[in-house]
């Protein structure tokens, strides 16, 4: 079975659109590639369950941000939000629904 990663790209101002989305599952190197809508939403389809996983955004004018060891668990749904705020950064959610 697949897992799916997906979640919300925000900065100061609000939604982050048009920014890439990359997911690597670590112990493969296995990566996945999305790019977040006009509401900074993005969804990864058919990943590998487990992990850990390594979430980075980064689009031209914004700081770049890394999740690290994010783990898809199998029914479970996973939020973390490391620190954004400030001119040139920006927030980030990822949430992670598994099935």
């Amino acid at each position: 079975t697949t897992a799916n990663i997906g979640g919300k790209v925000t900065d100061e101002a609000g939604a982050v659109a048009g920014a890439p989305v990359i997911a690597v599952y670590v112990p493969t190197g296995t990566t996945y590639y999305g790019v977040t809508d006009v509401n900074g939403l993005y969804r990864l389809d058919g990943v590998t369950p487990g992990g850990p996983y390594s979430i980075t955004v980064e689009m031209l004018g914004y700081r770049k941000v890394t999740v690290t060891d994010l783990n898809a668990a199998l029914g479970t749904d996973t939020a973390l939000d490391p620190p954004g705020g400030g001119p040139r950064s920006r927030g980030c959610s990822v949430h992670c629904r598994c099935g």
